[in-house]
């Protein structure tokens, strides 16, 4: 008894290679000279062989996918919009959808389909891949520790948040003035072009009307910022 052709299509924006069309059409050969001169082990075992091939050659296409999903958002990393356009549509934000991730769980193959289900998945992994057991932390050099930890503890004053910012220690001491003045403010705000705001929402005009006050505090911002980095 022949075994009747199944034909499920799918609609995916996922390019296929040629190689995945030329097996594709193959297969198709294949279960049309299934239907017609019925089931022989030949043929039986080089439907097998054709679908393993096809479903190995369908991850590479899912892999070529991603990568060049990847290589766009770094493209539109220049454009804000474009940016987040393809961060939204990458986390499932839009119509299209990434495509199925399989992985292995207690010795057994499973597929995640939903976009929570991937990001709970590539967590996992990413701890699990992560992650030093006991005994590889025993491999780890203790000679090279504790010179670590004494670096570490001789530069302490460097290496942590200080808790109260000193003014003085950037102030240059011949002309008693700090690096940034109201001066550097404004002109930076002049310098400004009129674009679409970001997430604040400010734009140009909001900022060149500043008052004197606000002006002499974003100044102390700034030159709070720069102390701890001498």
């Amino acid at each position: 008894m022949a075994t009747p052709l199944r034909t499920t299509v799918k609609k995916n924006n996922i390019k296929t290679t040629a190689k995945f069309r030329r097996l594709t059409k193959i297969l198709t050969r294949y279960h049309q000279a299934l239907m017609t001169h019925g089931k022989t082990d030949h043929l039986d075992r080089t439907i097998r062989n054709t679908q393993l091939m096809l479903i190995q050659e369908g991850n590479v296409c899912k892999e070529q996918w991603w990568q060049a999903q990847l290589e766009k958002v770094e493209l539109a990393a220049r454009c804000n919009i474009k940016f987040w356009k393809h961060i939204k549509r990458l986390s499932g934000g839009s119509n299209s959808h990434t495509p199925i991730l399989k992985f292995m769980e207690n010795g057994s193959e499973k597929i995640a389909k939903t976009d929570e289900q991937k990001v709970n998945v590539f967590t996992k992994q990413l701890e699990k891949t992560c992650s030093i057991s006991a005994e590889e932390n025993q491999e780890f050099c203790h000679e090279t520790e504790i010179m670590v930890e004494n670096e570490l503890r001789r530069n302490t004053n460097e290496l942590t948040t200080e808790w109260t910012i000193n003014l003085h220690k950037i102030r240059d001491r011949r002309h008693n003035t700090l690096p940034f003045n109201n001066l550097d403010i404004v002109n930076s705000i002049r310098s400004l072009k009129n674009r679409a705001p970001g997430a604040s929402g400010i734009r140009k005009p909001y900022f060149s009307n500043l008052p004197p006050n606000i002006i002499s505090n974003i100044c102390h911002l700034f030159n709070c910022c720069y102390a701890p980095h001498i």
